[in-house]
Protein backbone atom coordinates (compact mmCIF):
# COMPACT_ATOMS: atom_id res chain seq x y z
CA UNK A 1 0.00 0.00 0.00
CA UNK A 2 3.27 2.33 0.69
CA UNK A 3 4.63 1.71 -2.20
CA UNK A 4 1.29 2.33 -4.22
CA UNK A 5 0.51 5.43 -2.63
CA UNK A 6 4.29 6.87 -3.43
CA UNK A 7 3.53 6.05 -7.23
CA UNK A 8 0.49 7.84 -7.26
CA UNK A 9 1.87 10.89 -5.40
CA UNK A 10 4.70 10.79 -7.76
CA UNK A 11 2.37 10.58 -10.90
CA UNK A 12 0.05 13.03 -9.67
CA UNK A 13 2.86 15.64 -9.08
CA UNK A 14 4.29 15.15 -12.53
CA UNK A 15 1.43 15.45 -14.06
CA UNK A 16 0.97 19.16 -12.52
CA UNK A 17 4.31 19.97 -12.83
CA UNK A 18 5.35 22.81 -16.13
CA UNK A 19 7.30 20.36 -18.56
CA UNK A 20 4.04 17.58 -18.34
CA UNK A 21 1.59 19.79 -18.09
CA UNK A 22 2.04 21.56 -21.52
CA UNK A 23 2.85 18.31 -23.07
CA UNK A 24 -0.42 17.11 -21.89
CA UNK A 25 -1.77 20.23 -23.04
CA UNK A 26 -0.12 19.99 -26.56
CA UNK A 27 -1.28 16.60 -27.34
CA UNK A 28 -5.21 17.43 -25.71
CA UNK A 29 -5.18 20.44 -27.85
CA UNK A 30 -3.59 18.37 -31.01
CA UNK A 31 -6.51 15.81 -29.98
CA UNK A 32 -9.37 18.73 -30.25
CA UNK A 33 -8.32 20.34 -33.39
CA UNK A 34 -10.08 17.39 -34.99
CA UNK A 35 -13.61 18.70 -34.12
CA UNK A 36 -13.03 21.58 -32.08
CA UNK A 37 -10.18 23.52 -33.86
CA UNK A 38 -10.34 26.66 -32.23
CA UNK A 39 -10.41 25.30 -28.95
CA UNK A 40 -7.38 22.78 -29.69
CA UNK A 41 -5.23 25.70 -30.66
CA UNK A 42 -6.35 27.88 -28.00
CA UNK A 43 -4.44 24.78 -25.76
CA UNK A 44 -1.81 24.11 -27.72
CA UNK A 45 -0.83 28.23 -27.79
CA UNK A 46 -1.67 28.29 -23.73
CA UNK A 47 0.93 25.20 -23.57
CA UNK A 48 3.41 27.31 -25.79
CA UNK A 49 3.58 30.90 -24.06
CA UNK A 50 3.34 28.77 -20.63
CA UNK A 51 6.67 27.11 -21.92
CA UNK A 52 8.09 30.53 -23.11
CA UNK A 53 7.42 32.38 -20.51
CA UNK A 54 8.99 29.82 -17.54
CA UNK A 55 12.13 29.38 -19.72
CA UNK A 56 12.35 33.43 -19.48
CA UNK A 57 15.17 34.10 -16.88
CA UNK A 58 13.08 36.62 -14.93
CA UNK A 59 10.41 34.37 -14.37
CA UNK A 60 12.69 31.85 -13.24
CA UNK A 61 14.36 34.20 -10.96
CA UNK A 62 11.31 35.37 -9.30
CA UNK A 63 10.10 32.01 -8.65
CA UNK A 64 13.31 30.92 -7.00
CA UNK A 65 14.34 34.07 -5.49
CA UNK A 66 11.61 33.94 -2.31
CA UNK A 67 12.94 30.47 -1.59
CA UNK A 68 16.29 31.00 -1.79
CA UNK A 69 16.68 34.47 -0.05
CA UNK A 70 15.38 32.07 3.09
CA UNK A 71 18.57 31.00 4.02
CA UNK A 72 21.48 31.79 3.54
CA UNK A 73 25.10 30.36 3.05
CA UNK A 74 26.31 28.72 6.39
CA UNK A 75 29.76 29.49 7.34
CA UNK A 76 29.12 29.14 11.27
CA UNK A 77 31.16 26.18 12.92
CA UNK A 78 29.60 22.97 14.55
CA UNK A 79 29.38 22.79 17.45
CA UNK A 80 28.62 20.13 19.75
CA UNK A 81 26.72 17.22 18.17
CA UNK A 82 27.96 17.08 14.55
CA UNK A 83 25.91 15.66 12.28
CA UNK A 84 25.51 16.81 8.55
CA UNK A 85 22.92 15.11 6.44
CA UNK A 86 23.38 15.52 2.92
CA UNK A 87 19.84 14.90 0.89
CA UNK A 88 19.76 12.87 -2.17
CA UNK A 89 19.27 13.49 -5.65
CA UNK A 90 19.98 11.08 -9.04
CA UNK A 91 22.89 9.65 -10.02
CA UNK A 92 23.98 7.06 -13.35
CA UNK A 93 25.02 4.01 -13.57
CA UNK A 94 28.08 5.24 -15.62
CA UNK A 95 30.38 2.57 -14.81
CA UNK A 96 33.05 4.58 -17.14
CA UNK A 97 32.94 7.37 -15.22
CA UNK A 98 33.90 7.88 -11.35
CA UNK A 99 31.67 7.62 -9.08
CA UNK A 100 31.52 11.34 -8.34
CA UNK A 101 31.04 12.03 -11.83
CA UNK A 102 28.16 9.37 -12.16
CA UNK A 103 25.95 11.88 -9.40
CA UNK A 104 23.87 14.41 -11.26
CA UNK A 105 24.58 18.30 -10.81
CA UNK A 106 22.12 19.06 -8.33
CA UNK A 107 23.70 15.93 -6.38
CA UNK A 108 27.26 17.27 -6.82
CA UNK A 109 26.17 20.43 -5.49
CA UNK A 110 24.70 19.19 -2.39
CA UNK A 111 27.56 17.02 -1.93
CA UNK A 112 30.26 19.59 -2.47
CA UNK A 113 28.42 21.72 0.22
CA UNK A 114 27.72 19.00 2.52
CA UNK A 115 31.94 17.85 2.41
CA UNK A 116 32.44 21.74 3.69
CA UNK A 117 30.05 21.58 6.09
CA UNK A 118 31.63 18.38 7.44
CA UNK A 119 35.31 20.34 8.22
CA UNK A 120 33.51 22.91 10.02
CA UNK A 121 32.47 20.70 12.70
CA UNK A 122 35.08 17.52 14.73
CA UNK A 123 34.59 14.01 14.08
CA UNK A 124 31.36 14.32 12.39
CA UNK A 125 28.14 11.93 11.51
CA UNK A 126 28.44 12.08 7.46
CA UNK A 127 24.76 11.27 6.74
CA UNK A 128 23.68 10.82 2.98
CA UNK A 129 20.70 9.13 1.94
CA UNK A 130 18.20 7.95 -1.18
CA UNK A 131 17.24 4.79 -3.20
CA UNK A 132 18.38 3.22 -6.45
CA UNK A 133 15.12 4.86 -8.08
CA UNK A 134 13.82 1.39 -8.42
CA UNK A 135 16.20 0.57 -11.71
CA UNK A 136 19.51 1.31 -10.69
CA UNK A 137 22.62 -0.63 -9.65
CA UNK A 138 23.12 1.26 -6.23
CA UNK A 139 21.26 3.03 -4.40
CA UNK A 140 22.36 6.53 -4.49
CA UNK A 141 23.16 6.88 -1.13
CA UNK A 142 26.29 4.52 -1.31
CA UNK A 143 26.97 6.82 -4.95
CA UNK A 144 26.89 9.59 -2.89
CA UNK A 145 29.02 8.19 0.15
CA UNK A 146 31.91 6.61 -1.89
CA UNK A 147 32.15 9.99 -3.98
CA UNK A 148 32.24 11.47 0.04
CA UNK A 149 35.32 8.90 0.51
CA UNK A 150 37.05 10.19 -3.11
CA UNK A 151 36.45 13.53 -1.63
CA UNK A 152 38.20 12.87 1.84
CA UNK A 153 35.45 12.34 4.26
CA UNK A 154 36.71 9.01 5.82
CA UNK A 155 34.79 5.82 5.42
CA UNK A 156 33.94 5.00 9.10
CA UNK A 157 32.58 8.61 9.14
CA UNK A 158 30.02 7.56 6.51
CA UNK A 159 26.44 6.66 7.43
CA UNK A 160 23.69 5.67 4.43
CA UNK A 161 20.47 5.89 4.01
CA UNK A 162 20.03 3.73 1.27
CA UNK A 163 15.73 2.80 1.34
CA UNK A 164 14.38 6.64 1.40
CA UNK A 165 12.40 7.73 -2.02
CA UNK A 166 11.66 11.38 -0.84
CA UNK A 167 12.45 13.81 1.76
CA UNK A 168 9.93 12.89 4.29
CA UNK A 169 11.31 9.47 4.34
CA UNK A 170 14.63 11.08 4.23
CA UNK A 171 13.22 12.68 7.68
CA UNK A 172 11.82 9.10 9.01
CA UNK A 173 14.93 7.13 8.15
CA UNK A 174 17.34 9.55 9.96
CA UNK A 175 15.19 9.48 12.98
CA UNK A 176 15.21 6.10 13.26
CA UNK A 177 18.86 5.94 13.15
CA UNK A 178 19.86 8.69 15.77
CA UNK A 179 16.47 9.61 16.81
CA UNK A 180 15.93 13.79 17.38
CA UNK A 181 18.78 14.85 16.78
CA UNK A 182 20.63 18.91 15.94
CA UNK A 183 21.48 18.45 12.14
CA UNK A 184 23.54 20.65 9.59
CA UNK A 185 20.74 19.85 6.60
CA UNK A 186 22.38 20.28 3.16
CA UNK A 187 20.10 20.15 0.11
CA UNK A 188 19.15 22.72 -2.90
CA UNK A 189 18.58 26.22 -1.95
CA UNK A 190 14.98 25.97 -3.41
CA UNK A 191 14.09 23.03 -1.74
CA UNK A 192 15.41 24.26 1.58
CA UNK A 193 12.64 25.63 3.18
CA UNK A 194 10.06 22.76 2.33
CA UNK A 195 13.08 20.31 4.08
CA UNK A 196 13.20 22.29 6.93
CA UNK A 197 9.14 22.11 7.62
CA UNK A 198 9.71 18.23 7.09
CA UNK A 199 13.05 17.71 9.71
CA UNK A 200 11.24 19.96 12.46
CA UNK A 201 8.09 18.92 12.49
CA UNK A 202 10.07 15.33 13.70
CA UNK A 203 11.21 17.49 16.46
CA UNK A 204 14.72 17.68 14.74
CA UNK A 205 16.64 20.79 15.20
CA UNK A 206 17.81 22.34 11.84
CA UNK A 207 20.51 24.43 11.12
CA UNK A 208 20.29 24.48 7.21
CA UNK A 209 23.24 24.83 4.76
CA UNK A 210 21.67 26.01 1.55
CA UNK A 211 23.74 24.51 -2.07
CA UNK A 212 22.69 24.84 -5.57
CA UNK A 213 21.73 28.47 -5.74
CA UNK A 214 19.78 29.07 -9.30
CA UNK A 215 18.13 32.20 -9.03
CA UNK A 216 20.19 33.19 -11.56
CA UNK A 217 20.67 36.54 -14.03
CA UNK A 218 19.93 36.28 -17.35
CA UNK A 219 19.04 37.89 -20.64
CA UNK A 220 15.53 38.23 -20.92
CA UNK A 221 14.77 37.59 -24.75
CA UNK A 222 17.01 34.50 -24.40
CA UNK A 223 14.98 31.44 -23.13
CA UNK A 224 16.73 28.86 -21.74
CA UNK A 225 16.33 24.82 -20.76
CA UNK A 226 18.19 25.64 -17.61
CA UNK A 227 15.94 28.25 -16.71
CA UNK A 228 12.66 26.16 -17.46
CA UNK A 229 14.32 23.23 -15.23
CA UNK A 230 14.44 26.60 -12.49
CA UNK A 231 11.28 26.96 -12.98
CA UNK A 232 9.79 23.70 -12.95
CA UNK A 233 11.73 23.15 -9.23
CA UNK A 234 10.41 26.29 -7.68
CA UNK A 235 6.82 25.16 -9.18
CA UNK A 236 7.67 21.94 -7.20
CA UNK A 237 8.67 22.77 -4.56
CA UNK A 238 5.50 25.52 -3.81
CA UNK A 239 3.36 22.69 -4.33
CA UNK A 240 4.51 20.46 -1.96
CA UNK A 241 4.73 23.39 0.81
CA UNK A 242 1.27 23.75 -0.09
CA UNK A 243 0.56 19.63 0.39
CA UNK A 244 2.43 19.54 3.55
CA UNK A 245 0.19 23.33 4.99
CA UNK A 246 -2.97 20.93 4.19
CA UNK A 247 -1.65 17.75 5.54
CA UNK A 248 1.21 19.27 8.15
CA UNK A 249 1.13 16.24 9.98
CA UNK A 250 4.17 13.51 9.31
CA UNK A 251 4.34 10.18 10.71
CA UNK A 252 6.62 9.83 13.80
CA UNK A 253 8.74 6.85 13.19
CA UNK A 254 10.36 4.91 17.04
CA UNK A 255 13.60 5.59 17.28
CA UNK A 256 16.31 4.99 16.93
CA UNK A 257 14.73 1.65 15.83
CA UNK A 258 18.01 0.39 14.22
CA UNK A 259 21.34 1.31 13.59
CA UNK A 260 22.14 2.82 10.18
CA UNK A 261 24.40 1.07 7.90
CA UNK A 262 27.79 2.28 7.20
CA UNK A 263 29.19 3.01 3.62
CA UNK A 264 29.68 -0.61 1.82
CA UNK A 265 33.30 0.11 1.10
CA UNK A 266 35.99 -2.34 -0.43
CA UNK A 267 38.75 -2.89 2.30
CA UNK A 268 41.69 -1.18 -0.07
CA UNK A 269 39.31 1.85 -0.42
CA UNK A 270 38.62 2.03 2.91
CA UNK A 271 42.46 1.86 3.75
CA UNK A 272 43.16 4.81 0.84
CA UNK A 273 40.26 7.38 2.81
CA UNK A 274 42.41 6.96 5.97
CA UNK A 275 45.47 7.64 4.95
CA UNK A 276 46.51 4.13 4.79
Amino acid sequence: MDELMFVAKKVLSLAIMPIPLTVILVLLGLYFMGGRGDFGKAMVFFAVMVLAGLSQPDIARQLSTPLEEKYVINHQPIEDECVVMVLGSTHTDNQAATVQQQLSDTANARLLEGVRQYKMGENCQFVVSGYNGGYLLDPHAQVMGKAAVELGIPADNIVTLDEPKDTIEEAQALYSALGPSKIRLVTSATHMPRAVMIFEALGMEVEPAPADFRALDGMWWRPSADHLLTSQRAVTEYVGILWLRVRPNIEQPEGPTRVAEPLEQPEADIAVAQGG
